[in-house]
């Protein structure tokens, strides 16, 4: 993903231990709360004991869960919160409810917040059906729209059988991942890419197709 986005600084990669198999879901539902506090400590060390200037931080699925979680309690304790440029979560599976009141409004007043979500999306659909509620990163319901948040629908663009791994296979997206990371254009300075849709004066972006 480093190599596709051009990015000219360290890219450095956290893996929690997923088992990559949907049967084995529950587990990995423990597993990354198991890593929550390693994560967190991971991203300390990076903001504290590098040289960085400027960090972005990009979550899928079950991933953007723990990564979100942690940001929120961690970025206002960073001794350099600056230095957090920007948060991407893709196809975050984190219940809808949970993400609009207590993720997401705790997040944008910190840094830029931008979602990625699909209404193709076969994984977060299985994972309603065992959690019982909608995903954030699960476009079926509309896009979730939150002030201060980045919302972009792609939807369409995944031709694969799961649809969930748009983040880094299909170009446009990301091409509008790269605009975000090393040129910090906002949504309307990325025309060629995606196009504003307001919805009942809440207004999100969708991938020109």
């Amino acid at each position: 993903m480093a190599h596709d986005l051009k990015y000219k600084g360290a890219p450095i990669f956290f893996s929690w231990p997923s088992n990559s198999d949907y049967m084995k879901y529950p587990s990995d539902v423990q597993n990354i709360e198991w890593s929550e506090p390693h994560i967190a400590s991971f991203i300390q060390q990076v903001a504290s004991q590098t040289q960085a200037t400027a960090i972005f931080l990009i979550g899928h699925s079950m991933g953007a869960r723990g990564l979100a979680k942690v940001a929120v309690q961690l970025i206002p304790s960073l001794s350099k919160p600056s230095l957090l440029r920007g948060l991407i979560l893709s196809a975050p599976d984190i219940d809808s409810d949970v993400f609009q009141t207590q993720i997401a409004p705790n997040l944008v007043s910190h840094t830029n917040l931008t979602l990625y979500a699909s209404s193709d999306d076969r994984a977060l659909n299985m994972s309603k059906s065992i959690n019982g509620y909608p995903r954030a990163g699960d476009a079926a319901g509309g896009v979730l729209t939150i002030p201060g948040m980045d919302s972009i629908d792609a939807t369409g663009l995944d031709a694969s059988f799961i649809g969930h791994s748009y983040f880094s296979t299909v170009r446009s997206v990301i091409s509008d991942i790269f605009y975000i990371v090393n040129m910090g254009l906002s949504p309307d300075q990325r025309h060629g890419l995606i196009r504003e849709v307001d919805r009942a004066g809440q207004p999100y972006w969708r991938f020109q197709l």
